[in-house]
């Protein structure tokens, strides 16, 4: 094939004639009828016989190529070695690069544009233009005009012309939101996606207006095609923006987008569905909305909610399901004195509702905050009335109060006193009256409730002797009773109506999940860092807990399953002691 691209050079009507014949000889019988030419000179017969000419073997990208790519370096191949400084003067290429003297490349010259590369295999070279690409979907001719020498002295009489096409440019293909999408929760992650993959450095033609401070631009992990736009913080409520995609913007051979996209869209005044983890530090509150495993694989940034002052601590915290509520205790370190904040995530308004509160606890539709105060006082903060019920209780609770799925009930563990061990009741807030629990043991306490309201977990002893275990019940079979299972566990949230995040007391990194059916552990593959905070997540899909090493602990969150990997690792945003707990749950005081 190499050796009829002399068809594509300009010469004479004889010579178009020899030409193919005579480059058709296969090299053997080239070579001998070289030597014979040598001898007809020698022998003074023929006189004007010569070696043969300087001829291409190879193209590359060949002659009449399509869909080459912006960056492609394009290689000659030669049958001889040819003299460098002659293609200097004699390779030229129509429409040019910006930036690239093909001459001063050739004299091997590596410029930022583009340099030539001699080639060690076979005599012919290689133009390299990395990030200087081609236009998109154009015809480029490259020439070798007449005059090309080979180093045996041998001379090219005629111009060898070739030509190629270049890809389409990439495309835009869809973004989140898209265009005029309203409504967009605050904490988005938004995202731009094209036809094929992009260059990581080109991100800065991507610009969100108005500006979020902090905000970062990242490739998708898991889609090279798609750009993960990150906000610093959450977006204003209810505002207008723009996302902007220039043509800045290239894809991994340098090709630019042929036109740029406007993107306009309106925030709504809500938190995104997704799962959201709450941390606390010793006065500082951030967030991490955890992206589902489908659709962002990127950095996720950590939204600062709250700094107080550095005389205060943060004692408790937890935000609502539904309404975006933070509720957090905010401590005086001198005096110890606390006042209870409920924030607005969204629109910042911040209500102090009471003072020396603990054991907080949000209902299921994130409309009732509960709390304890003082002694032993029950306290139900209505979100939509500003108002506040207070119920005094017998004796101090153990654990935060636990919601029915109604949100009309709860369920309370008792510190107990002396003549009475610690127990779990019903409470109806719209009776003021309390029920007990049908058949459970005679210690009882720190209930979980599973997601979907069935089940309650807890620990317990049948008799001041035995072991402390694992004990469920069931609160929707009646007459209920309750099932012992193993012994020694620290129990963090129910996953479904099968099993329960624990933690063997003996062995606190090791984490998995307990059958509430055999009573059998599973252990994770991954080991917590020992003595770390654990979290699970309201609907009992999602664990998060700190892997690694103390020295380099990688926060991670991952499905409730032995199977499962991670959906999310990244670096804890704090130093020191530090605690969470996922949305409409409680950070631990």
């Amino acid at each position: 094939m190499a050796r009829y691209l002399l068809s594509t050079s300009r010469r004479s009507w004889a010579s178009r004639q020899a030409g193919p014949f005579l480059s058709a000889f296969p090299f053997r019988l080239r070579r001998i009828a070289a030597g014979l030419c040598s001898g007809l000179v020698l022998s003074g017969l023929l006189a004007g016989c010569a070696s043969s000419p300087p001829q291409i073997l190879s193209l590359t990208p060949n002659h009449g190529a399509t869909g080459v790519e912006a960056n492609a370096p394009v290689s000659v191949v030669f049958d001889k070695p040819v003299v460098h400084s002659s293609i200097a003067a004699h390779f030229l290429m129509s429409p040019g690069l910006p930036g690239c003297n093909l001459a001063q490349a050739a004299e091997g010259l590596k410029q930022h544009a583009c340099w030539i590369t001699w080639l060690t295999s076979e005599p012919g070279f290689t133009l390299f233009h990395p990030t200087t690409p081609f236009a998109s979907n154009t015809k480029y001719t490259f020439s070798l005009t007449s005059g090309l020498h080979a180093v045996d002295g041998s001379v090219n009489v005629f111009s060898h012309t070739w030509n190629i096409t270049t890809d389409v440019a990439p495309r835009f293909q869809g973004s989140y939101p898209s265009q005029q999408a309203k409504n967009i929760p605050v904490d988005s992650i938004l995202t731009v996606s094209f036809s094929r993959a992009m260059l990581p450095g080109s991100s800065s033609g991507i610009s969100l207006s108005p500006a979020v401070p902090g905000t970062t631009i990242v490739q998708d992990v898991s889609s090279p095609a798609q750009f993960d736009i990150l906000p610093g913080h959450l977006l204003l409520p209810d505002h207008a923006y723009t996302l902007t995609v220039s043509t800045h913007v290239r894809d991994i051979t340098y090709a630019k987008l042929s036109r740029s996209t406007v993107i306009h869209f309106t925030t709504g005044s809500t938190l995104s569905v997704l799962p959201h983890l709450l941390l606390a530090s010793q006065n500082t509150v951030d967030l991490l909305p955890v992206p589902s495993s489908t659709d962002i694989h990127a950095p996720v940034p950590y939204i600062h909610l709250f700094s107080g002052a550095p005389s205060t601590t943060v004692g408790t915290a937890a935000l609502s399901l539904g309404t975006d509520y933070l509720a957090l205790t905010v401590v005086q370190s001198s005096t110890g004195i606390s006042q209870l904040h409920v924030i607005s995530v969204v629109s910042g308004k911040d209500r102090i509702i009471g003072s020396d509160a603990r054991k907080l606890s949000w209902s299921p539709n994130g409309h009732l905050l509960a709390y304890m105060s003082g002694t032993s006082q029950l306290n139900i903060y209505n979100t939509i009335s500003g108002t506040t019920a207070s119920f005094p209780m017998p004796s101090p609770l153990l654990s935060p109060p636990q919601w029915n799925g109604a949100g009309s009930l709860l369920y309370l563990s008792f510190q107990g006193q002396a003549s009475s061990p610690p127990s779990i009741v019903s409470f109806s807030p719209s009776l003021d009256a309390y029920a007990p629990i049908p058949n459970l043991p005679l210690f009882a306490y720190t209930p979980l409730t599973s997601p979907d309201h069935s089940l309650l977990v807890y620990l317990g002893r049948a008799v001041p002797t035995d072991p402390t275990s694992v004990w469920w019940s069931s609160l929707t079979v009646t007459p209920s009773t309750a099932t012992s299972l193993a012994a020694g566990y620290a129990l963090f949230g129910v996953t479904n109506s099968s099993s329960v995040v624990a933690s063997p007391v003996a062995h606190p990194g090791e984490l998995g999940f307990l059958s509430l059916s055999s009573g059998d552990f599973a252990a994770l593959s991954s080991a917590a860092v020992p003595n770390t905070p654990i979290a699970v997540s309201a609907n009992g899909q999602l664990v998060a807990y700190l892997a690694g090493s103390a020295a380099h602990p990688v926060l991670s969150v991952q499905p409730t399953s032995i199977s499962a990997s991670s959906i999310l690792a990244t670096k804890p945003p704090f130093s020191g002691a530090w605690r969470m707990a996922f949305q409409g749950l409680t950070i631990p005081s």
